[in-house]
């Protein structure tokens, strides 16, 4: 539950920034560093997004690996992932270049997530993460859709007002368990 919970909470952030920086994310970074930066830079972010939802939950589950007691294995999936990884890395960037990379990042590090959610038992959470992931993907899709035509600031404000108007219920549930914390 908090691996789904805290999951929520932190893609309804990776979700707008990548709506932001999709549509306007070459350039913020030539307002910011200048017109040597910026580029296509706006695909690399949404190409990394997979990579950004998918660390939430591997971040989140980390830890508890210890508070559950159960680290041994932790340093055989370190040592696994790093032998993988380049491989991965390089399949995807023969494939598909930039965001190849992107999506090799992805998919080492979802290995690690099903990994790190098996040794805790929780291989369950993938369905909450799922929901999570298609919510907040298809109301940003749908908000920065509308803000491909009107601007990123534009597509930012119906996000947040589905966000408000739907309040979808993982979301409800997440906020009520995160202030339950505290």
């Amino acid at each position: 539950r908090h691996v789904v919970s805290a999951s929520w909470l932190s893609l309804v952030v990776v979700a707008a920034a990548a709506g932001v920086f999709a549509l306007a994310g070459g350039d913020l970074v030539r307002l910011v560093l200048g017109d040597a930066y910026g580029g296509d830079l706006g695909r690399l972010v949404v190409a990394l997004a997979p990579w950004m939802a998918i660390s939430v939950g591997a971040s989140l589950a980390y830890p508890l690996v210890f508070v559950r007691g159960r680290p041994r294995g932790l340093l055989r999936l370190s040592l696994a992932a790093l032998v993988v990884h380049p491989f991965v890395v390089w399949a995807g960037r023969e494939a598909w270049g930039a965001v190849g990379i992107a999506l090799a990042l992805a998919l080492t590090t979802a290995l690690v997530l099903v990994a790190l959610l098996a040794s805790l038992g929780a291989l369950r959470a993938f369905e909450g993460l799922a929901v999570a992931v298609l919510t907040v993907t298809a109301l940003g899709a749908a908000a920065f859709g509308i803000g491909a035509w009107a601007g990123p600031l534009v597509g930012l404000a119906v996000y947040a007002a589905l966000l408000l108007l739907l309040r979808p219920p993982g979301l409800r549930s997440a906020w009520r368990y995160v202030r339950a914390l505290s």
